[in-house]
């Protein structure tokens, strides 16, 4: 599943999907607890425990999150059901999580780089923001399929066999080619940088 570790069950914001979110490379986590991780919200998204999430488990978890959004239950969110302040993703919530990778880190320091990074997702990712990015008709609200769109398609990128379902080799599949794709991306970048910088 070939991006799944990137937006399947993710979070469009906090807690989107997040039972079947997998490790990305940038989280703070390592080799045995990676893979914890990731079983554990397999787990968890697998909801009759038939060791496979198929299409209809990964669009129930969405759509439990769109309704905790969707305060009037119209099937639309919009603006004002957003809340003011958009909480941070799980992967950036997980800088509170490098000082255990890092004995001699500064907690004062950690604790100053999080809050700079609490700001800056702050600014960057607004409620406003969120719907122009998700809303494709023009209409100024998101609708469950625009909300799903992308869970969707990576969904089908990631089912291999076709079969309408991800398995947990699947996903771990998934995982190995996104953190290799991820890091190519990232080594062209810093090579781009470096030629920019000259």
């Amino acid at each position: 599943m070939k991006y799944l570790t990137k937006t399947i069950l993710i979070a469009v914001f906090a807690g989107v999907l997040s039972p079947v979110a997998m490790s990305s490379p940038d989280n703070g986590m390592h080799g045995k607890e990676m893979k914890e991780k990731m079983l554990e919200r397999f787990n968890a998204a697998d909801a009759d425990k038939n060791g496979v999430i198929t299409h209809a488990e990964m669009m129930a978890k969405v759509s439990e999150k769109f309704g905790e959004f969707d305060k009037n239950k119209d099937g639309f969110l919009e603006l004002e059901e957003l809340p003011k302040i958009m909480p941070m993703r799980e992967k950036h919530m997980r800088m509170k999580h490098m000082g255990k990778h890092h004995e001699n880190a500064d907690p004062e320091k950690m604790a100053k780089k999080k809050e700079k990074m609490k700001k800056r997702w702050a600014k960057k990712h607004t409620r406003i923001k969120f719907i122009a990015k998700l809303d494709k008709d023009g209409d100024e609200r998101v609708s469950l399929e625009e909300f799903a769109r992308k869970k969707v398609e990576h969904f089908k990128r990631g089912d291999e066999n076709g079969d309408g379902s991800v398995t947990l080799a699947e996903m771990e599949a998934a995982g190995k080619h996104m953190r290799h794709h991820r890091m190519k991306k990232m080594k062209k970048h810093h090579k781009m940088t470096k030629m920019h910088d000259k």
